[in-house]
């Protein structure tokens, strides 16, 4: 569980309490001028980058250096504004406290040990935390593999029947998370870039937890490229867009209940009734439950927590825009936030005037097996919640009065 204990602040009120901002008189974030001195110190770039500089074109690719005073005469003030010209992104800081400040549903961040009533989901996940998830049939394999300094504990495996079968597919999975805590250590030794780590660790987790066929219907999407639809962002200018990387999300087959009563309500009105609070590529009426955000192991964790609070607030203005909605109130979502090897899952419970983030339980580090197999338990765990709770709640906010529908 996220936290110290007797500590009730969440973490992100404890990285903002060390922050240090540089500021001006007025409150803006102050514009770090060079040393006056230097402007006597000789630099002559290579004719190829000479040639760049003279045209005025920016050289993204060259290694940065420190600024010294030049020849133009430009003020600091042009280069400031052709600076955010470039470039619209917000500090985490900003972004976290354009949140609070919010004129609707402002959001307001709790340690979850502090929710007076939890779900079920959210008790499965804090037992998690103790709970055995490795098949005994896989114990001597994970104690032959393992450092000294880490032995297995017996606490770690929970019996299973003796089956050929079973066997074979236990192993196949001890198999698979081996590889990916081999690659979650070579990402770390290298501090891979976030794109790195997605591609060799966390797509490879959610492959394995959500091709399993448990849980039909569920899935998971790449959508980094996917952006919030423009009705549903915020109107504050540091909350206007945030993306994920990944989505779990739902796929019902054809002639499900589901996939019915999606089709009829977008026939309803093909602009306006929208499936999801994200463009996705195929505009699928594939229903988002579960945002994922990851980050690197060197980043700030708050940036993903500020990116996924904003698409959050997104998602609930789509959901409550559903016509039957209000039969059954808004759903706690769960969302999950990855740092580096570690994933966290928190909850988002949107009240008459806020948004609620309850920071919850990290459920699992990838740089070592019974990690892995943690992860892989809590992502089985999330994905029952999407097909038992999630996919019931959308039929029933999708039942559209008969007196609504289109002539046949």
């Amino acid at each position: 569980m996220v936290g110290v204990a007797g500590d009730k602040r969440t973490f992100i009120e404890a990285w903002l309490e060390r922050f240090q901002d540089s500021s001006d008189a007025h409150g803006e974030e102050a514009l770090i001028i060079p040393d006056p001195d230097l402007k006597d110190m000789s630099y002559t770039p290579s004719p190829n980058k000479r040639t760049r500089l003279a045209s005025g074109v920016v050289d993204l690719e060259a290694t940065p250096r420190r600024a010294v005073a030049g020849p133009s005469g430009a003020s600091t003030s042009d280069v400031a504004s052709g600076s955010n010209s470039r470039t619209t992104s917000s500090s985490p800081k900003k972004r976290e406290i354009a949140l609070r400040l919010a004129t609707d549903f402002p959001v307001r961040r709790e340690h979850i040990s502090s929710m007076q009533e939890p779900t079920l989901l959210m008790q499965d996940l804090a037992r998690l935390q103790t709970a055995s998830v490795i098949p005994a049939s896989m114990k001597d394999l994970v104690t032959k593999d393992s450092k000294w300094t880490n032995p297995p504990s017996d606490s770690w495996f929970y019996d299973t029947p003796a089956l050929e079968d079973n066997e074979h597919s236990d192993k196949y999975i001890y198999q698979r998370l081996k590889v990916i805590q081999r690659k979650t250590i070579q990402c770390m030794r290298r501090f891979e870039h976030e794109a790195g780590w997605n591609d060799s660790v966390h797509s490879s987790l959610l492959e394995l937890a959500l091709d399993d066929e448990r849980y039909p219907g569920v899935s998971y999407r790449n959508v980094t490229k996917c952006r919030t639809y423009p009705e549903l962002r915020g109107p504050d200018p540091f909350l206007v867009d945030a993306r994920a990387d990944y989505a779990m999300i739902l796929e019902p087959p054809e002639n499900s209940k589901l996939a019915m009563s999606l089709f009829r309500y977008r026939q309803l009105n093909l602009n306006c009734h929208l499936v999801a609070h994200i463009q996705l590529s195929d505009e699928a009426s594939t229903p988002v439950a579960i945002g994922i955000e990851t980050k690197s192991s060197t980043s700030h964790s708050i940036m993903g927590s500020a990116q996924l609070a904003t698409w959050l607030r997104a998602q609930f203005r789509h959901l409550e825009s559903l016509p039957n909605h209000e039969s059954q109130g808004l759903p706690i979502i769960p969302v999950i936030l990855v740092q580096g090897a570690t994933w966290r899952v928190d909850f988002a419970q949107r009240t008459e005037n806020r948004t609620f983030i309850w920071e919850g339980f990290n459920i699992g580090s990838s740089d070592e097996i019974h990690g892995c197999y943690r992860i892989y338990a809590g992502l089985l765990r999330l994905a029952r919640w999407c097909r038992e709770e999630f996919w019931p709640w959308w039929e029933q906010a999708l039942a559209v009065p008969q007196s609504q529908l289109p002539p046949t």
